[in-house]
């Protein structure tokens, strides 16, 4: 089993054990290893577990990736290897994980004397998650000579394991060795090793009695499928406090729509613009890491940031569109109006993977089409998929918001304050319904990612 310990040696260490495939690690909450602090990329590096290797692979990080100390782009990790990401060092172990290659900066160490344990050691069974609960035989599990470990090694009674075990003095990681003395659970860095070698015997630092291994074993969680979440989408917008966020996303939006006039008027609608980035890139992002609930309103800050990386992410994908708008406008080249119609075809097929990288990666120059392309191909059913539905929402909401300015005018011109009443309860309601349409638009697109993230390979 392939870990990774953050923080080793801290008192905030947490252990992590990593799924056989790619673990995605970095500051973004969309990662399978999250690690908040500033000098770690949103989408830093991965950890790809096979059978008989793991490999770590820098993606581009900014301060880049260390192991042992040597500046690494792609590399396989041995049991006890150090692992720098900007100024956060990690620890790789693994129990059962064969040498591969040597790593620049390693040292060589001369090979260790192997100890031979007599008698065996005793194994007793974690239970994870939901694993069914073990026979009272195999929960209290014994050695065939009825010893195990104690000090003096003499016999002890079994031990059974409690379920959910963790670590007396990092809650956060899982339990891998058990005192029979004191009861408690210790993970690798809590325990005390006498004997050299991988099979050094392992002591409780509180009783001295030798510790009893625990085997964990975890349930694989339900695997989502893209068209099994799909129809979830339509109810997402509801879950939790869901109604009560698009209501505060409703009345923030209509507020910051009204305030117009002047340079003042286009800083703001820019700054609304950024919002609504802010607040989609939330949905994307918890939907990304497997929460089904509407995430809190994001906060009001980077918001032009975010706008430029919105325009970014438009002139990108409509490019080729707004090229043949120029060509046939100003220069008045027939062609360019008949290449308009292929061109914002494409523009609109290019955009939701765009900016649903851009999202991820919260960088405008994954909307690249290095990545965007490649990426297109790897899930084509699933993307053009999400493609239809996202385009249909969005011509839906423009031919609603076309209809709700005309309402929004006419109320200012009626006499009839029922009339005007009613005429802006219809657009406050389209306003509600164009939320509701936004959020469950984004949901797509996060589960596109969330269902099929080894496949893209960002």
């Amino acid at each position: 089993m392939a870990r990774l310990i953050v923080f080793p040696g801290t008192s905030e260490a947490r252990e992590v054990v990593l799924k056989k495939g790619v673990n995605s690690v970095g500051r973004a909450a969309v990662n399978d290893v999250t690690i908040d602090d500033g000098s770690v990329s949103g989408s830093h590096c991965q950890l790809i577990v096979s059978d008989d290797t793991v490999r770590i692979r820098d993606v581009g990080s900014t301060n880049g990736t260390r192991v042992n100390g040597a500046p690494v782009t792609e590399i396989d990790l041995q049991p006890g290897h150090s692992i720098q990401l900007g100024s956060v060092q990690l620890m790789f172990q693994a129990d059962d994980c064969p040498t591969s290659g040597e790593l620049p900066g390693t040292p060589d160490s001369p090979p260790q004397p192997v100890i031979e344990l007599t008698p065996p050691r005793q194994v007793a069974r974690l239970r994870i998650g939901h694993e069914p609960r073990p026979s009272a035989e195999a929960a209290a599990a014994t050695p065939a000579d009825g010893t195990s470990l104690g000090e003096g090694n003499g016999p002890t009674a079994s031990v059974a394991a409690p379920a959910n075990l963790q670590c007396k003095y990092h809650p956060r990681t899982p339990a891998h060795w058990l005192c029979p003395g004191c009861g408690k659970g210790f993970c690798d860095l809590c325990v005390a090793i006498r004997g050299s070698g991988g099979d050094g015997v392992k002591y409780c630092r509180s009783c001295s009695r030798a510790c009893t291994p625990l085997q964990i074993s975890f349930e694989a969680p339900r695997q989502k499928t893209f068209f099994g979440e799909l129809p979830r989408a339509v109810i997402y917008p509801f879950r939790g406090t869901g109604l009560l966020m698009l209501i505060g996303a409703t009345i923030v939006f209509a507020a910051l729509d009204f305030m117009s006039g002047g340079l003042a008027g286009i800083l703001i609608k820019a700054a609304a613009l950024g919002y609504v980035f802010a607040y989609v890139q939330n949905i994307i992002h918890t939907t990304a890491s497997g929460d089904d609930t509407l995430p809190e309103l994001p906060a009001m800050d980077g918001l032009f940031s975010n706008f430029f990386r919105l325009v970014g992410t438009i002139l990108i994908s409509f490019g080729p569109a707004l090229l043949a708008v120029y060509l046939a406008v100003s220069q008045e080249q027939s062609w360019a109006g008949v290449a308009l119609i292929p061109a914002v075809i494409f523009g609109c097929l290019y955009f939701p993977m765009a900016f649903l990288a851009v999202a991820i990666k919260d960088n405008v120059m994954a909307a690249n089409p290095l990545v965007v392309v490649p990426s297109i191909i790897r899930v084509p059913v699933e993307y053009i998929v999400s493609a239809i539905l996202v385009a249909g929402v969005f011509g839906v909401r423009w031919l609603g918001d076309t209809i709700s300015s005309e309402m929004g005018s006419k109320a200012l011109r009626t006499d009839s304050m029922s009339e005007m009443f009613l005429l802006f309860g219809l657009r406050m309601l389209w306003a509600f319904l164009s939320v509701y349409l936004l959020t469950a638009a984004m949901r797509i697109l996060g589960v596109l990612y969330l269902t099929r993230r080894e496949r893209l390979g960002w």
